[in-house]
């Protein structure tokens, strides 16, 4: 296991249902506006996101790093991501914008 902290700015992807963990390969539909928004930002970044869970409305401080594998519509002419987590990773400060 590795000791090394190290800052980087993700996109972050709100997790409302159900938590991801590292190694997990997970499909996630892109149902909010702000889902969808972390989703765009995950392409300027070589696909990467930040995967939080909430509970009652607030973020964890721990989440897992993913990366898209692929990205996809659905029959209802929604999106879906399919993701696969790479590792644990601390919540620090959030900066508000797109994605």
């Amino acid at each position: 296991m590795s000791d090394q902290l190290e800052s980087t700015l993700l996109p972050v992807l709100p997790l409302r249902s159900g938590v991801v963990l590292p190694q997990m390969v997970v499909t996630l539909t892109l149902e909010t506006d702000e889902a969808r928004a972390a989703a765009a930002a995950a392409e300027t970044v070589g696909g990467q996101l930040l995967l939080v869970p909430q509970v009652d409305g607030r973020s964890s401080r721990v989440g897992v790093l993913a990366r898209v594998e692929s990205a996809g519509g659905l029959p209802d002419g929604g999106r879906a991501l399919m993701i696969r987590a790479t590792g644990r990773a601390l919540v620090g400060a959030g900066v508000v914008g797109p994605g």
